[in-house]
């Protein structure tokens, strides 16, 4: 008792230092109805002091900085009637006051209470049982709204409690902080003020002081990577030229003399038509948020016909993600346009990458020096007589019917000298001649199209030059300009606000192309036309050409059984393009990548390719591939924060939603329902943004200000396709769990010593046996080892930890839809346990044990024997795409859903399992269905009508039941034409 009176002591006199002088005066006003109410204090409890009660609780409030508009007294939660009060900053409701409106409330604690923190449970046993019941009404508002903590009054004793318990906790189990009884001498006046008064709420020194007090770090932190160093092994050795065969074929193609392979090689789409449903709609390249309203959002096709059509003075920006092609795409356009005799065009390129130093300041001579020197050397018959009389004729007439006009007319030879003179003058001013020709080319229907390239590549004081002269350049010549840079670029200068973009601009948003086609079309130039490329003469020079030509084509052959012919090889390409989502020249070098680590010999495997993306042998290249299960700060209970994060933003929001973004407060919001602390949460997501499995839709997707990356509250958020894939593809296989377990921090010593002896085991094994020599059989032995049991076993038990208690989030839809997830991930782990006896007995202990409740409902389960059961096809109609085109789809859909589920023997259905089995048994990838939709259809006057549908209504909507009705198969019959298939109701 005495240690823990220190301990509080301790924290409190920390959070005294806190204190402003308006804490004075709000104790004044409180000694103020202390006085006012005392006659009252040991009746506020009851039914006919409610009046009084609530009147001492407004003023307790008031004095605590809580205005009447922020209490919103009687705030209507759906699910759970109205709240007495909602303690609400900046519309962000913050703490729920529960206070028993009307009729009789709980009374003064039966035992003397002397500390200010004891659990739930202790003050449910100290008051009488109406304390119970007020404890369960303040946690259904708390649910409903996802405030984590609730402030519970009867007028005079006052206290504090976590409704939202964390994971693997009960309510009962949770500690809140007792106030005291306003009319006594020991009131906790002081301590009350600092932690819900409204300037500290604003500061959370609630939740810090509540999460401080039931989250306690583990005292144990052990990691396999502090004590085993030598994991490593050596990556293939048969790579001889491998890096000119990347920098050869897998590069830019920009280059003038490159002509024949970008014919060949430019991918003109960005359809992405061989991954499937979930993987395609994350790679979707789609237009930033950051670019304006009227920016195009095109395909590499579309971007080049409107480059080709679109002739007329203006500037033109095109940006993308690194390497999407705007380069090629430009150097394409240009190469047409030389080559259609319809289209006069005079092209000409600016790259800055080579041409312009970070220090370059004097941007105006450097342009126009270059734009001289360009046309001297490729358009040099504008510096005959003839074309300089045409470009500079106004001043030749004005020079002629000047002045001097008579004595031309009597010496014809003084006009030719000083027309001599005049054009040699006006010729020595670079920025006149230049402007001068573009203007007389444009008049002469011989477009001219300027391209300043890599602009990302100056100084910032250059580029924001850049962009004022481009516009002079088309507003005194009628050129176009056409500016590329990254997406980054354009975000980071329109943030500083020297972007110049005008309302005639055109702004080209071009989408990464095809990531198939990428590989596809350069496989096919160099078993084609590898003889025939442009390099030969200089391939002839610097090796023995005939076997760098054979080897070119061995890599080739290599990339072309991996990466197209194999049966894993849209696996391995949908990882790869998510994990270089928005760098295609990161994607290129990824292949590199896994192509030095896997070497030649050996099929790719999918596991191969997570292994050498998620843990680099050599140590030379970081993981691309995350730790999804590493807990904030490595010692706290949260293994599982990041994955409900990134499962809800996957299948609880819906489509509307992922294109807008969630905002930052939604996700806390849900992620609290588990009883996190926020600063997890928070944290949680900013790194996840730095990992880029979590888009922030403000930001470009590849930059600098990922790395550097700061959570705002004005963001919001996506799931990355790294993050969709790593959920859907890799963060359940045995070889991520083992190599990820290096850097997983273990909070039990057991296990990590398990963990540590086999991977010693392994190591021993490798470096001993002499005939393993390739990254292939080495992940094989890390896969047939105990590591992948062993990991699974210990994240099976902390989740168990983490695991929701209180059944009351059962109502809330984003909880339901996530942990169902949750749960088929947990249950993907016995693959790798297999049949342990023990863990299974101590699994089932610990359900016990927590209370904890399961949220899969085993849609394709046999219930019995857990095994998956076959739907035959005749619970498909034939029929079934032309009944939903004739009205609304979801009707026919739901039928066939409920049908389903009747013979998979589920007798009633809610709309989150008539959602999953659309899903799983009826409609493809590419036309999934979300449940805000399905329950919207279910709510609709023409679904109700139905012959075919029993509703039990009795329920909240939101989880009211569905079934069949008795005559379900003539209506089957009347809608499908078809015969109904047989199964028992």
């Amino acid at each position: 008792m005495n240690v823990e009176a220190s301990a509080t002591d301790q924290k409190f006199s920390i959070l005294l230092l806190g204190l402003s002088m308006s804490r004075e005066k709000a104790f004044e006003k409180f000694k103020e109805v202390q006085e006012r109410y005392i006659a009252r204090k040991d009746t506020l409890f009851e039914a006919n002091e409610a009046e009084s009660r609530l009147l001492v609780i407004d003023e307790i409030l008031n004095i605590l900085g809580w205005s009447k508009e922020e209490f919103t007294p009687e705030a209507y939660c759906r699910t759970a009637g109205y709240a007495d009060y909602i303690l609400s900053t900046e519309r962000t409701p913050r703490l729920v006051v529960e206070a028993k409106k009307i009729g009789v409330t709980f009374g003064l604690p039966k035992n003397t209470l002397t500390l200010n923190e004891y659990s739930v449970a202790y003050l449910k046993k100290a008051f009488n049982k109406k304390i119970s019941e007020v404890i369960d009404q303040a946690q259904r508002y708390c649910v409903e709204k996802a405030v984590q903590y609730a402030l519970i009054t009867n007028g005079a004793e006052w206290f504090v409690c976590p409704m939202l318990p964390k994971a693997g906790k009960t309510t009962d189990s949770m500690k809140g902080v007792y106030f005291g009884n306003i009319f006594g001498d020991e009131f906790s006046f002081d301590l009350m003020y600092n932690l819900i008064s409204r300037e500290n709420t604003e500061k959370n020194n609630l939740d810090s002081y509540l999460s401080e007090l039931n989250h306690v770090p583990s005292e144990v932190c052990y990691m396999l990577k502090d004590h085993v160093h030598d994991f490593i092994w050596d990556s293939n050795k048969d790579n001889q030229w491998i890096d000119d065969f990347y920098e050869n074929f897998f590069s830019q193609i920009t280059e003038n003399n490159q002509r024949k392979m970008l014919e060949h090689c430019f991918v003109s789409d960005s359809k992405l038509d061989q991954f499937k449903g979930e993987i395609k709609r994350a790679l979707k390249d789609s237009k930033p948020s950051f670019l304006p309203n009227d920016a195009l959002d095109l395909s590499p096709s579309e971007g080049k016909e409107f480059i080709l059509e679109h002739h007329t003075g203006k500037v033109i920006i095109i940006t993308g993600a690194v390497g999407c092609g705007k380069t090629t795409l430009v150097t394409k356009c240009l190469v047409e346009a030389r080559q259609q005799k319809n289209i006069y065009a005079t092209p000409i390129i600016i790259d800055l990458i080579n041409d312009v130093s970070k220090h370059s300041i004097d941007v105006k001579n450097i342009v126009f020096n270059y734009l001289h020197d360009k046309i001297k050397n490729e358009y040099e018959s504008e510096f005959t007589l003839d074309e300089l009389r045409i470009t500079f004729a106004h001043e030749i007439k004005v020079l002629k019917n000047g002045p001097y006009k008579e004595i031309f007319s009597k010496n014809p030879e003084m006009f030719m000298v000083k027309e001599a003179e005049l054009l040699e003058r006006e010729s020595t001013n670079r920025q006149s001649l230049v402007l001068k020709i573009f203007q007389k080319r444009v008049k002469e229907n011989k477009s001219v199209i300027i391209v300043i390239d890599n602009v990302d590549r100056a100084s910032e004081s250059f580029q924001e030059e850049i962009y004022a002269l481009s516009h002079l350049i088309t507003q005194v010549s009628g050129a176009t300009v056409i500016i590329t840079l990254r997406e980054f670029t354009f975000f980071k200068n329109k943030d500083k606000g020297f972007l110049d973009v005008r309302p005639e601009d055109k702004i080209i948003h071009l989408k990464s192309p095809d990531f198939n086609k990428l590989i596809s079309t350069r496989i096919k130039y160099i078993k084609e036309c590898l003889s025939e490329d442009f390099r030969v003469r200089d391939w002839r020079k610097k090796y023995q050409l005939q076997d760098f030509l054979e080897k070119m084509n061995f890599y080739a052959d290599v990339l072309r059984k991996n990466l197209q012919l194999s049966n894993e090889s849209m696996p391995i390409l949908e990882i790869l393009s998510s994990v270089s989502w928005h760098n295609i020249r990161n994607f290129y070098h990824l292949i590199k990548h896994v192509h030095y680590q896997l070497g030649n010999e050996s099929a790719w495997r999918k596991k191969d390719v997570i292994s050498t993306l998620t843990y680099h042998p050599d140590h030379t290249e970081k993981a691309y591939i995350p730790n999804v299960y590493l807990p904030y700060q490595n010692v706290n209970q949260c293994y599982f924060l990041k994955l409900r994060i990134l499962y809800f933003l996957n299948d609880a929001v819906s489509p509307g939603e992922i294109a807008k973004g969630i905002s930052l407060e939604r996700i806390i919001r849900f992620a609290s329902l588990y009883g996190y602390k926020k600063d997890w949460i928070s944290k949680a997501i900013e790194s996840s943004v730095k990992e880029r499995i979590i888009e922030c839709i403000e930001l470009p997707s590849d930059s600098d200000f990922n790395i550097e990356y700061t959570v705002s509250s004005v963001h919001t958020f996506r799931i990355s396709p790294l993050g969709t894939c790593l959920i859907l593809d890799i963060c359940h296989t045995s070889i991520y769990l083992s190599l990820t377990s290096l850097y997983l921090p273990f909070h039990e010593k057991k296990p990590y010593n398990e963990a540590k002896q086999e991977l010693t085991r392994l190591i021993n094994a490798i470096y001993n046996d002499k005939s393993i020599n390739t990254n292939h059989e080495i992940i094989n032995l890390v896969e047939e080892s105990q590591i992948p049991v062993i990991i699974s076993k210990y994240l099976s038990s902390e989740y168990l930890r983490e695991k929701l208690t209180l059944s009351l989030l059962k109502t809330q839809t984003d909880v339901l839809l996530t942990e169902k997830s949750i749960n088929r991930l947990v249950a993907s782990f016995s693959r790798n346990i297999g049949n342990n006896d023990e863990f299974t007995a101590n699994r089932e202990k610990s359900d016990h044990g927590n209370l904890s409740f399961d949220f899969g409902d085993g849609i394709e389960k046999n219930r019995a024997s857990g095994e998956e059961i076959d739907i035959p096809p005749s619970f498909k109609p034939l029929s079934l795409e032309n009944v939903m085109s004739c009205g609304s789809e979801y009707i026919p859909l739901i039928f066939v859903a409920l049908v389903i589920r009747s013979y998979l023997g589920f007798e009633t259905s809610i709309g989150t399992q008539i959602t999953e089995t659309i899903n799983d048994h009826i409609v493809n990838d590419d036309n999934k269905k979300y449940t805000n939709n399905v329950s919207r259809a279910l709510r609709s006057n023409s679904l109700i009508k139905q012959k075919w549908l029993l509703i039990r209504t009795d329920l909240h909507p939101k989880f009211r039941k569905f079934s069949l009705s008795s005559t379900w198969q003539s209506e089957w019959i009347e809608i499908f034409g078809e015969e109904p298939p047989e199964i028992e109701i």
